[in-house]
């Protein structure tokens, strides 16, 4: 008897190919989450890309700040021995 089984063995892992997936499994809630996902990602690249040219346009508006700049401190000397 278990002459028979390790022949049959051997027969079979001789004789069977290697295993190969013969069927696309697509999960129907997986895509949907995933699609869900990607669109909520696009509108928010999209919300963020409005307020930066926004930002950017707010800035170009401003103009030349020069006249707001606060003049420099000149700095004294420091003496350590004071």
């Amino acid at each position: 008897m278990c002459r028979r089984i390790w022949l049959s063995f051997l027969v079979v892992t001789f004789v069977a190919g290697p295993a190969q997936a013969q069927f696309v499994v697509i999960d129907p809630a997986n895509l949907v989450q995933a699609t869900l996902i990607a669109r909520r990602m696009q509108q928010h690249y999209e919300e963020l890309r409005a307020q930066y040219l926004t930002v950017l346009r707010m800035a170009q508006r401003l103009g030349n700040m020069d006249g707001y700049r606060i003049p420099t401190i000149p700095i004294t000397r420091h003496d350590p021995g004071r």
